[in-house]
């Protein structure tokens, strides 16, 4: 048989690639031979899918960035108008639960594997015959995903189905049903606010919309406008919103509503412990004369939308979810889908257990699918159709951007074909029979939205648009509301402890974790955090005078105690929360779910009740120790001034002194008596980049981008304890400090704990860069474009580039790190992945610099300002960086650098001459 030199080489790339897949791939990819490669993949080309994330509530526009068929990192739409581009940390991580190697890869009865004929038959059966009823509990959804769960819910005797969020912001909506007859949340406009004041609502975070709020908080307090927006917080805990507040007020838990509720009274009305009448006075005054206030965690102020309604507002109110679960009995059958309330409301557990089934449809293994006689896997989101409408008119749209990796099926397709073999066919409104998919379904849907917001439109260049568009975004009309008088009693000053031990339990979503449904993604795991920076594990705050009367020291393990329900946890003693509180954060604690969360912490929603944040607990030491990890040693500067900070009033008036030690643009004068070595000439481009830390808020979206978009291990635990991880770029929490003082705060005293501010730390590629000469092997070299390149194959590991480093942001990869399989799937293809022995670095991204660099070659023009975007700047919530081309006098980094009064250099004075500029943070003063 004669093969000819083409099919040679076709058989051996195909054995070649096939060897290297190995046999868990197998059975759910196809194999292509790329001399001849299928019409719509091409080898290394990116290409972006729009779609719409679900990892909270918010629904931020994606973009998943996908080459040769999988998904590698994903990026926000900037053309969504929840998130115009930005991304939390939670988001960046959604490609990491698509490849999570916990995930249920197909159909369980009672642990054991089964088939999906025989599980829908075996479960419709049981819906056929049921005498008792049939409760569906699913988390937040909307559009196509709600209609098909509404429609299962009737069909077998349900007046709705239970759309149930741990955190569901149901106090606003509350309050907004007393205060306005409306029970809905609307949208605020933080960004044409000039004054804001929270109440303890955490809304860089976590709080219903982050992304968005964090977006419009820094257009707020922008220096361009003539007012920007001053920030009050007032709340039991530094937190990272409140540490972003140009004033803190502490106060004791609960005193937040006192003082909300005495900001709306004229007399003497009860004032929490450090709450002075003159300061009430103070807030009281600045909020009536500015012209566009708003409080958040209370309803006052002028900037709340209500034309735009937030999806949380139409969920199943807590207290009617728990008394639904409570009341099962043996006869009722449970379907729980994307929802895990035997962790997050574990009351009802013993409710689940006497259920006559539990029917499961999720992702992981999580606690409610170790109840569940029969555990459905579905599509992860990535792998999904659907669509979602966070806010009133913005129509998310879900595509998949991989074919499904395991034995799965959408969540959609599950309950039409449940329902089909039970007899009881699911319609969608509007259509006249049932559709075979949920694909169809959601098609029927977009069309009956086409026929409303687009008649004249062709249907296919609607659905592609839409596709491409990643949504259809409407502007609803005006809805005027009208404020209706609500008298309450005068809210009680909160009691005293009744016994000795018993503190207030303060509790919050984890930034990272949210609820817990993110706790097995090793990246948000070893995502530090944001004003503490402890990774891999629970912590509990308690004041130093508070540990004191209990002799508590610190990582002393404590018992805290609700009842039945306690906890151990390693105690973090600080000023960073009131006295009389200890203060921990959901989301870690499970005791199913996956290798990296299983075991992980402890989980306060066993002290809490279900929808509260707050309780009375008895804490007492356990005996013995646990010490907590963190990435940071220090978050002391030792007054060397590395995080500058000034007040508003004076860069009004142009007291701020412009550091002299040496100008830009590059390349840098030499200066023989204090140089050791001369300047770098650069020729074409000189790339730097410039972080504004008036904006920076510390969500840390740009440090698990940097980690995403360049293949960094998650390193664990035990090698974080030793100060050996992997991450490029960090975001310390410095104390704010000028010759020993702090910020001033209302009282004219200083705040209970130093304010914290957020610095980003890479390398900072030095022009005079202190690891160049050092090395032995010329590893660490400096290139024609301004940048500290890194050779990993000359690396031998001897480490003298990290020592001689003053930034200390240099990586030493002390072992082969292990990717579980499907994780190399994520690994991208544009950056090697490094081994035992070498060291690693930031270098901006090079490898979007090169292919930015190629493209305006091939196109014969030069790279565009804005073009070349690293994955810290794509991330980036706030638009604190700024990257681009210092030889372009047109680039707004040019202009940063060269003519902003608030930029400095870090350890400026050891003349490394750094490519990175930061501009001072600003606090709002009141006299500005």
């Amino acid at each position: 048989m004669k093969i000819s030199r083409r099919n040679f080489l076709s058989y051996s790339v195909g054995a070649g690639a096939l060897a290297a897949a190995g046999p868990a791939f197998d059975s759910f990819r196809k194999l292509y031979p790329y001399i001849t490669p299928p019409e719509r993949i091409k080898p290394g080309k990116w290409t972006l899918y729009a779609t719409t994330c679900r990892e909270c509530p918010a629904g931020c526009g994606l973009h998943a960035r996908v080459v040769d068929a999988r998904p590698i990192n994903v990026a926000g739409n900037p053309a969504h108008p929840v998130n115009h581009g930005g991304l939390c940390a939670r988001g960046q991580s959604c490609v990491m639960g698509l490849y999570d190697p916990d995930r249920l890869t197909g159909p369980l009865k009672d642990g054991k594997p089964t088939t999906w004929d025989a599980a829908t038959s075996a479960v419709s059966s049981r819906l056929r015959e049921s005498k008792g009823r049939v409760i569906v509990l699913s988390g937040i959804e909307t559009g196509a995903p709600a209609g098909v769960i509404g429609k299962f819910a009737a069909a077998f005797g349900a007046d709705r189905p239970l759309f149930y969020e741990p955190f569901n912001a149901e106090t606003v909506a509350s309050a907004n049903q007393r205060i306005f007859g409306r029970r809905d949340i609307p949208r605020y406009r933080l960004d044409d606010c000039d004054f804001i004041i929270s109440f303890g609502a955490d809304f860089l975070e976590t709080w219903i919309s982050p992304v968005e709020f964090a977006r419009g908080f820094t257009a707020a307090r922008s220096l361009d406008r003539e007012r920007p927006a001053r920030f009050v917080y007032v709340g039991s805990r530094l937190s990272m919103t409140a540490a972003n507040a140009d004033e803190f007020i502490m106060v004791p838990p609960g005193g937040e509503r006192l003082v909300a509720a005495a900001m709306l009274r004229e007399g003497d009305a009860p004032l929490p412990a450090g709450v002075s009448r003159e300061m009430l006075a103070r807030l009281r005054k600045e909020f009536q004369q500015s012209k566009s206030p708003v409080a958040l965690g209370a309803q006052l102020g002028k900037e709340a939308d209500f034309s735009q309604t937030h999806a949380l507002g139409r969920t199943t109110p807590i207290d009617n979810v728990r008394k639904a679960l409570e009341s099962i009995g043996p006869d009722d059958i449970v379907i729980v889908h994307n929802s895990n309330p035997a962790f997050t409301m574990p009351a009802v557990v013993p409710a689940l257990k006497r259920a006559g089934m539990v029917v499961y449809l999720g992702t992981m293994p999580d606690e409610t699918a170790a109840l569940a006689q029969f555990v459905l896997p579905i599509d992860s989101p990535l792998e999904s159709w659907g669509d979602y409408e966070p806010w009133t008119g913005v129509h998310g749209l879900m595509q998949p951007a991989i074919t499904r990796l395991y034995d799965t099926r959408p969540a959609g397709d599950v309950l039409l074909a449940l329902a089909a073999a039970s007899g009881r066919a699911l319609v969608p409104e509007g259509a006249s029979k049932s559709p075979a998919t949920f694909e169809e379904w959601l098609s029927h849907d977009w069309e009956m939205l086409r026929r409303r917001v687009a008649p004249d439109a062709p249907w296919e260049e609607f659905w592609r648009n839409a596709l491409r568009s990643g949504g259809v975004f409407e502007t609803p009309p005006p809805v005027k509301i009208e404020q209706q008088i609500v008298v309450d009693p005068e809210p009680a000053i909160p009691a005293s402890p009744a016994k000795p031990g018993e503190l207030a339990l303060v509790t919050w979503p984890s930034v990272m974790l949210y609820d817990g449904r993110t706790a097995n993604r090793g990246w948000l795991q070893e995502a530090p955090d944001p004003t503490t920076t402890v990774v891999w594990g629970s912590f509990a705050d308690i004041h130093p005078k508070t540990a004191a009367m209990l002799g508590v020291k610190g990582d002393d393990l404590l018992r805290i105690a609700r009842g039945e329900s306690a906890v151990e946890i390693p105690a973090r003693v600080t000023e960073d929360v009131a006295e009389g509180a200890v203060a921990m954060a959901f989301g870690q604690g499970h005791t199913s779910f996956g290798r990296n969360a299983t075991g992980c912490g402890a989980n306060a929603f066993l002290l809490v009740e279900p929808g509260s944040s707050s309780a009375s607990v008895v804490v007492a030491k356990a005996g013995r120790t646990r010490a907590i990890t963190t990435s940071c040693t220090t978050q002391d500067q030792h007054h060397r001034e590395i995080l500058q900070w000034a007040t508003l009033a004076d860069v009004r008036a142009g007291r701020i002194p412009v550091p002299q030690t040496y100008t830009m643009p590059l390349p840098s004068g030499y200066d023989p008596k204090v140089d050791v070595f001369p300047g770098h000439k650069y020729d074409e481009h000189r790339w730097v980049m410039a972080v504004d830390l008036a904006k920076c808020t510390g969500c840390g979206a740009c440090a698990v981008a940097c980690q995403a978009e360049n293949n960094i291990p998650v390193v664990g635990e035990t090698q974080v304890k030793r100060y050996q991880f992997m991450a490029w770029l960090r975001i310390v929490p410095y104390r704010l400090e000028e010759k020993g003082t702090v910020p001033p705060t209302a009282s004219g005293g200083q705040s209970p704990s130093p304010h914290i501010a957020f610095l980003p730390i890479m390398c900072q590629q030095c022009d005079s860069a202190p690891c160049e000469p050092v090395c032995p092997v010329f590893a660490s070299v400096h290139n024609d474009e301004g940048i500290n390149s890194q050779v990993y194959n000359r690396c031998i590991g001897t480490r003298y580039c990290s020592n001689n480093c003053p930034y200390k942001v240099r990586r030493f990869n002390w072992q082969n790190f292990e990717w579980p399989k499907p994780l190399a799937m994520q690994l991208n293809p544009e950056v090697t992945v490094r081994e035992r022995g070498v060291m690693e670095k930031c270098t901006f991204c090079i490898q979007r610099i090169r292919g930015a660099e190629i493209a305006a070659k091939r196109e014969n023009r030069a790279v565009r300002d804005g073009e070349i975007v690293p994955a810290c700047v794509q991330s980036c919530p706030t638009q604190a960086f700024i990257f681009g081309d210092l030889m372009n006098k047109k680039s707004r980094v040019f202009e940063v650098t060269n003519n902003d009064p608030r930029r400095y250099h870090v350890l400026e004075e050891l003349r490394t001459k750094p490519a990175v500029a930061y501009l001072k943070r600003v606090i709002v003063d009141r006299e500005a």
